[in-house]
This record gives C-alpha cells, structure tokens and sequence, in this order.
C-alpha cells in the first residue's frame, strides 16, 4: 500500500512539472528590444470616473478609422 502511495506521489510530481515547464527559446524566437516603439498617431482619450471602457473602445475604433468620442459610446 506504501509502495503504491510513493508511485502515485511521484507521478504526481512528474506530472505536474512536466505541465509546469517550458521549452527553452531558441535564438531566433528570443525577444529583442532594439528601440522602443512610440504609437504617434493613436488618439488619446482622458477617461472619467468610470469611463475606462468607453475611452478604450474610442481608441480603438479611431485607429480603425471610425470616428468617435468616448462621450458618444456611454448610455445617457
């Protein structure tokens, strides 16, 4: 009953890091930051208490080329 108990714990282990661990990366897949990356034409909009969704999604539909206000996407 022991013996059974020590194989199931150590395959627990065995389990449970190999689903914890990753791959290493290879050289060509390694993250590189060679210069910092400024968004100039991304529209900023000041958000309100409360207002964060709104602000976001004007962001976005702006860059895609749908003109629109925070103001404009909130329920009176």
């Amino acid at each position: 009953m022991i013996r059974c108990l020590r194989l199931l714990a150590a395959g627990s282990v065995l389990f449970l890091a190999a689903c914890a661990s990753r791959p290493p990366l290879l050289p060509s897949q390694a993250p590189t930051l060679d210069a910092p990356i400024e968004l100039e034409a991304t529209p900023f909009h000041p958000q309100r208490d409360y207002q964060c969704g709104p602000a976001a999604l004007a962001t976005v539909l702006n860059v895609s080329g749908v003109p629109s206000q925070p103001d404009d996407l909130v329920d009176p």
